[in-house]
């Protein structure tokens, strides 16, 4: 909500069977975007309270830089000019999949 908070979470991650139940790395040694997730679900109150929302929302919140959204199915004709343009500017970018 427009002010900047420090977020400070341990290292026990969820898991099942010694595997990483949500994101993870396909490097079995590289934990730092489950540690994010779990930062950001302390954020949010909880990992089911993420279960709604965008990456261009969690980008915006972890920034505090203006976001955008497209969706493949109304994508802009020049949809590869605005990913290349972003690319030359080094904004973040994420993509998804419904999930399911």
């Amino acid at each position: 909500f427009g002010s900047w908070v420090d977020v400070v979470i341990d290292d026990k991650l969820p898991t099942i069977d010694n595997r990483l139940i949500f994101v993870h790395s396909k490097h079995p040694n590289e934990f730092w975007p489950a540690l994010l997730e779990k930062a950001y679900a302390k954020v949010c109150g909880s990992y089911a309270d993420m279960n709604v929302g965008s990456i261009s929302e969690a980008l915006m919140d972890f920034t505090g830089g203006p976001h955008m959204t497209i969706k493949l199915s109304e994508a802009p004709e020049k949809l590869w000019d605005i990913i290349s343009r972003a690319s030359q500017s080094e904004f973040l970018m994420g993509c998804s999949t419904p999930g399911g």
